[in-house]
């Protein structure tokens, strides 16, 4: 449990969950919305809040959880997500769906690196995807991912609006494999196992 003081939870509900739930809902049902600027903001604020969030709740004490606190001190008080983050959103469609969707593909080819923080999850037909790290990381994957037909980009922003959802859907099992290819470099070890580990996940 993440303990939080009443005012605490209080700027959370005026600033991120109150201004995201209209449009949560929407895409949540599988409806279709254009992203306005200020939509790509909110959309992308309440996802680097949760995501921050849940490892904050998470994590075990070290590195890592303080890295996570003090990113969410400071979504907090900017309104805005971390420095050097990359926030894709998809289209996700049941398990039992035939489609022909591969890690590599959702990621636009991309290798996993080294991250300080990520998030993948879905929720109804809204999924999402935060990476956050070093810029030398994170802006070379958000250029190779951006024109992917299975995800629009909301942060950074670089369109006045975006098409929700994407071209092509993605299952919640597709999701939680990029997780995992996220979270293998997590591991010890050398770069050249990661590498294998994300080609496996075709």
């Amino acid at each position: 449990m993440l303990r939080i003081c009443a005012s605490c939870n209080g700027t959370l509900g005026r600033n991120f969950e109150d201004t995201a739930a209209p449009l949560l809902k929407r895409m949540i049902g599988g409806h279709s919305a254009t992203l306005s600027l200020p939509n790509q903001h909110t959309i992308a604020r309440w996802i680097a809040k949760t995501t921050l969030i849940g490892l904050v709740k998470t994590a075990d004490a070290g590195p890592l959880r303080d890295a996570s606190t003090t990113l969410l001190r400071q979504v907090m008080s900017q309104l805005l997500p971390p420095r050097a983050s990359c926030i894709r959103l998809f289209h996700t469609v049941p398990d039992d769906a035939p489609l022909d969707t591969t890690v590599n593909a959702l990621a636009g080819g991309a290798l996993p690196c080294p991250l300080s923080v990520f998030g993948v999850s879905y929720f109804g037909q809204f999924g999402y995807e935060m990476i956050s790290g070093p810029e030398a990381v994170v802006l070379p994957y958000a250029l190779r991912t951006r024109h992917n037909s299975f995800s629009v980009t909301v942060w950074p922003m670089s369109r006045t609006a975006v098409p929700w959802p994407p071209t092509a859907a993605v299952r919640g099992s597709d999701l939680l494999m990029l997780r995992d290819a996220h979270g293998s470099t997590r591991d010890e070890g050398v770069a050249a196992p990661f590498e294998y580990s994300w080609m496996l996940r075709q």
